[in-house]
């Protein structure tokens, strides 16, 4: 085997390593990115539902609690959202 097929064939054999290292590390940068994402999608999302529940809790309950009959039970108005 000549130097120039070993050239080529160690060029080869780095070049295929290379390629493989960056997919893998572009792999996982693309999931960490992506469970970031998430995280901060859930955030916003999670933080949208603890104020409509408040809101909810402060404002509204007890303005619905003076229109019904005190004696009565409304399943409805169990809901803690």
């Amino acid at each position: 085997m000549g130097i120039r097929m070993r050239s080529v064939l160690v060029m080869g054999i780095l070049g295929f390593l290379a390629i493989a290292v960056i997919g893998f590390a572009s792999y996982r940068l693309s999931i960490k990115n992506a469970m970031n994402e998430a995280k901060i999608k859930s955030e916003i999302i999670m933080s949208y539902a603890m104020a409509s529940r408040e809101f909810t809790r402060v404002a509204q309950s007890p303005l619905v609690r003076q229109l019904v009959e005190e004696d009565r039970f409304y399943p409805e108005l169990m809901s803690g959202f």
